[in-house]
């Protein structure tokens, strides 16, 4: 698996987006709330960018964009298989929206995540910014974990190099206190996780920064909460990044309850 690397034109901004869950429509319309610059600004996307909506398979256009980076995360390897085996009998409910698609746009979609790098690193003035869907372990340095990465082929033995989920709810303040290194050979390690209820812009444990995101639960008409688009604004350097001053809700602002099944697209 490879590792892309990041420039910033000066004075742009990067928008960290976590855990997308296929909804494009509410990407494009974040975007125009922040007042988004294609020739300066950067989108990077924290794995799981596909989900259960049919809105899924916007991601094709958007992966062709000079301005948007992505990692690949557990779903976007589900569809992998899928497509790389029709018959497979991997059991997923993402990418139920396949067979809507054409042949030829899911050869496009079976090309751009295949090109997906399990992280993006980012050189700043402070230090490395490494994105990936999970945070870094503990246990490797930053140089051992990317070394390991260069040797495999496979999405779920690269994730697999990240830290766990129980280790990530630990730095989330959710079961235990976490690990107690930081992530050793990088300034900061930046990645997504789905909650049910975004109660806090971001964690921050040690120098991993976890950005919740509740877009997930848009799927589901029976949740009454906010399904808040999880996001992170960030400029030279983490240090000095403020929360977006965006706080998308897919429910109030995109998918209206009373016609929740006829406004996915």
């Amino acid at each position: 698996m490879n590792i892309e690397r990041l420039s910033l034109p000066e004075g742009g901004r990067v928008f960290a987006i976590s855990e997308l869950h296929g909804h494009f429509p509410a990407l494009n319309t974040f975007l125009e709330k922040v007042g988004f610059h294609p020739s300066s600004d950067r989108v990077v996307l924290l794995g799981n960018f596909l989900g259960f909506a049919p809105s899924s398979w916007q991601a094709v256009s958007y992966l062709g964009k000079p301005w948007i980076r992505a990692v690949i995360g557990q779903n976007e390897a589900d569809v992998l298989t899928k497509l790389n085996d029709h018959n497979s009998q991997h059991q997923t409910l993402v990418g139920q929206w396949l067979p809507m698609m054409t042949e030829v746009a899911k050869a496009q979609l079976h090309y751009a995540l295949a090109k997906l790098p399990a992280a993006i690193e980012w050189d700043t003035q402070q230090g490395l910014v490494v994105f990936s869907q999970a945070p870094l372990p503990a246990d490797q340095a930053w140089e051992a974990v990317s070394e390991e990465l260069s040797r495999t082929d496979s999405p779920l033995t690269a994730m697999s190099l990240f830290m766990r989920r129980l280790d990530t709810l630990g730095c989330m303040g959710r079961l235990g206190k976490g690990p107690e290194r930081p992530a050793v050979g990088v300034s900061w390690s930046v990645s997504g996780y789905s909650v049910d209820r975004v109660e806090r812009d971001r964690f921050v444990h040690k120098n991993r920064v976890i950005i919740p995101s509740a877009a997930r639960i848009a799927q589901n008409v029976c949740y009454d909460s906010a399904s808040i688009l999880g996001n992170l604004e960030m400029t030279s350097f983490i240090n000095k990044s403020e929360s977006s001053p965006c706080q998308l809700d897919l429910h109030s602002e995109l998918y209206l309850k009373k016609s929740f099944f006829t406004n996915l697209h």
